[in-house]
């Protein structure tokens, strides 16, 4: 295939002269400032050439590219083949910085129909910054709920500018104060919440100016655990004696989240003795065994922590019960409840021919046992018992005591009877066996009584009649003496009340003829009943 001559020109005019004429066009560039803080002013200048004469049919734009994306474009205008374009990098009226880093610098020159002519890429390189530094100071990093916090900060730009005016943001939990940093210098008073949280919080400082600098630091502020309150809780609010009461002492702190610490445990029965006491943690559990008998009635714990006190109360559940046994020909009755039981007891006690009702008195105190013997109560027979809820089928009742036992039996029981004794009969015939006995006791001590005061009252007349005898006798004998001789001397009258003394005495009566147990008419020794 032939080309012809006019193709071939015209394929070079299409290839080769873009090429050419693109080569015609160069260019210097500098910049006045390579690293700048936000804010600052730079200028980026030059001069385009084309064929080496100034070239002024056009104009200019220059790039500002980040990380290959442009972020920021400024035209300028060439005069007789130069520019000057003075930049300020800040906040844009909608409140957006450029950021901070490295640029590179695109410059592309257009003629005044808006095509471009040629681009010179990354004439000059610039570094951003945007950084304000903070130097902060706390007068205390711990503190108690409450507290106040002192803040000192002091800023710059990171190129060693003077920071001049700007906003402080402080964030502290999900709380922000605002304020205002004027010459570069801020002192603040943070106050603390009493019911703040403890453990570590974070205390942030923003400073940004009005360029869009900005600046952060965080600092760690813990917070001390303040005990506040005390409680005392239990598994439930009522139990039955010998169970397990689960108690768990918890300790609050300000903010009311649970701290672990040692309290003291009381634990105090209804009549507010003291039963146990203990350490423990709010996060372990005491078990308190309650005794088989424990006593009805409210209970109560206390607590005690750090200067805080608090109790708990608990009631223990009134319980009348029995247990009942049969051990051969004897029922064992015991109070397994914990209040006396008082309430009568019948026991039925059924044989194919007769039936029997033993009543009996209670009286028995928590876990006490009374013993009552059927061989005592019944006639020897095979009965079927039952008292309440309990029953024993064909038992076989024999007494086998003798006389002296049966004896003995009973008046333990008549006495057992007139006091009331737990087991004892309810019944008024032991009673009224007991008044008949002391009726005869007393019928004999006073017909005792009458024929000793009877043989008492012959023998004291028979001393007066001899008394009065002997009286007449010795008036007669003193008679006699007085008319044989007229008068007595000394020695007479000695002699006469010597043998006075001696008829008396052997006139006496005799031992024998007194009374037992005393002297005539002394009866402190019948029955002992006038000692």
């Amino acid at each position: 295939m032939k080309i012809s001559k006019g193709c071939i020109i015209w394929f070079i005019f299409l290839f080769f002269i873009p090429f050419i004429t693109a080569q015609e066009y160069n260019g210097n560039f500098i910049i006045n400032k390579e690293y700048i803080q936000l804010g600052d002013e730079f200028t980026v200048s030059g001069e385009i050439l084309k064929d080496g004469v100034d070239f002024s049919n056009g104009f200019i734009f220059i790039e500002f590219i980040k990380n290959d994306d442009v972020l920021y474009k400024a035209p300028a205008v060439l005069d007789y083949g130069s520019f000057s374009s003075t930049q300020t990098f800040a906040k844009t009226p909608e409140g957006l910085s450029m950021l901070s880093g490295d640029y590179k610098v695109d410059v592309t020159l257009n003629d005044f129909f808006g095509n471009e002519l040629k681009k010179f890429e990354n004439v000059v390189k610039l570094k951003v910054s945007s950084e304000i530094v903070l130097d902060v100071n706390l007068d205390k990093t711990q503190v108690d709920p409450g507290d106040i916090i002192k803040i000192s900060i002091e800023t710059k730009e990171e190129l060693g500018g003077k920071v001049k005016n700007a906003d402080v943001i402080i964030i502290f939990d999900d709380h922000e104060f605002k304020t205002k940093l004027n010459g570069g210098i801020l002192n603040y008073e943070l106050g603390i919440a009493s019911d703040i949280k403890s453990n570590y919080h974070d205390l942030k400082i923003i400073v940004e100016d009005e360029n869009g600098n900005k600046g952060e630091k965080t600092s760690k502020i813990y917070v001390v655990a303040v005990p506040t309150r005390l409680s005392i809780e239990t598994d439930k609010s009522d139990y039955l004696p010998s169970e397990s009461i689960k108690i768990n002492a918890k300790l609050y702190d300000q903010a009311g989240d649970q701290i672990v610490e040692k309290v003291k445990v009381k634990i105090y029965d209804v009549n507010n003795h003291l039963l146990q006491e203990k350490d423990i943690l709010t996060n372990e559990f005491l078990n308190f065994e309650l005794d088989g008998y424990a006593e009805p009635g409210t209970w109560k714990i206390t607590g005690d922590s750090y200067d805080l006190k608090t109790q708990k109360e608990f009631v223990i559940s009134r319980i009348e019960e029995l247990n009942v046994n049969l051990v051969g020909q004897t029922l064992e009755i015991q109070n397994i409840g914990n209040v006396d039981y008082v309430k009568e007891l019948e026991i039925q006690v059924t044989s194919k021919e007769k039936s029997h009702l033993i009543k009996k008195k209670s009286n028995l105190k928590p876990g006490q046992t009374i013993y009552v013997g059927l061989f005592r109560e019944v006639p020897p027979d095979t009965y079927d018992i039952k008292l309440g809820d309990f029953s024993f089928s064909d038992v076989t009742i024999v007494d086998e005591r003798n006389t002296l036992e049966k004896s003995s039996d009973f008046f333990k029981g008549v006495t057992g009877s007139v006091v009331g004794a737990p087991g004892s009969s309810v019944s008024k015939k032991p009673l009224i066996s007991l008044i008949i006995v002391l009726a005869i006791l007393v019928g004999l001590f006073f017909g005792i009584r009458q024929k000793y005061i009877k043989k008492n009252e012959k023998i004291k007349q028979r001393e007066r009649n001899k008394a009065k005898q002997m009286v007449e006798s010795l008036k007669k004998s003193k008679e006699k003496i007085s008319r044989k001789f007229g008068y007595s001397t000394k020695d007479d009258i000695k002699d006469f009340k010597d043998r006075i003394r001696k008829d008396i005495e052997k006139h006496s009566l005799d031992k024998k003829e007194r009374p037992p147990g005393g002297s005539p008419g002394d009866f402190s020794g019948a029955f002992k009943m006038f000692d």
